[in-house]
C-alpha cells in the first residue's frame, strides 16, 4: 500500500523534483555582490529666473548591492543621480540628500549608501544671472545705482 503511493505518478514527481532543484540553483546560484561605482549628478527644472553658483562635485561614489551580472559596467552605464530643483523656490543654499528615490538603476540593483550623502547647491537669483552675462544692474540691464 505504501509502496505504491511512492510510485503513483513517479514520473511527475521526479520531474517536479528536477523542477525544484534547478530553481534553487538559478536563485540562489548567483551570488550578491556589493560595488562601488561612480555616477554622474544631473539636474532638472531649475527656475528660470535663477542660475547655479559655487562648485560642486558633478559625481558620487555609489554603494551598489545586487547580483554580479547586474552590477557590471555595462549594466550600470546609464545609472545617474537625478536631482529636481523645481522645489527650488528662490536665492540661497539649498541641501539635497541623496537616496534611492534620485537614482536611476537597474531593475535588481538596491542603492546602499553615497559619498558625499548630500550635495549643496547654491542658487542665485536676477543680479547675478545678469552680471554672469556681462550685463549692468539687473536682468533687464538697468542703472547699476
Amino acid at each position: 500500500m505504501i509502496w505504491r503511493s511512492i510510485i503513483h505518478n513517479l514520473g511527475w514527481k521526479l520531474a517536479s523534483l528536477l523542477l525544484a532543484v534547478l530553481l534553487w540553483f538559478a536563485i540562489m546560484g548567483e551570488p550578491e555582490l556589493v560595488a562601488t561605482r561612480v555616477v554622474p549628478v544631473l539636474y532638472k527644472d531649475l527656475p528660470p529666473q535663477l542660475v547655479m553658483v559655487a562648485d560642486v562635485p558633478d559625481s558620487v561614489h555609489m554603494e551598489l548591492r545586487g547580483p554580479s551580472r547586474k552590477l557590471t559596467a555595462a549594466n550600470l552605464s546609464e545609472a545617474a543621480v537625478l536631482l529636481d530643483l523645481a522645489a527650488v523656490s528662490g536665492p540661497g543654499e539649498h541641501t539635497f540628500t541623496l537616496s534611492e528615490a534620485n537614482l536611476s538603476l537597474p531593475q535588481g540593483v538596491t542603492f546602499l549608501r553615497a559619498v558625499p550623502s548630500q550635495i549643496r547647491r547654491r542658487c542665485a537669483g536676477p543680479d547675478l544671472r545678469a552680471a554672469a552675462r556681462g550685463l549692468p544692474g539687473g536682468a533687464a540691464g538697468g542703472d547699476p545705482r
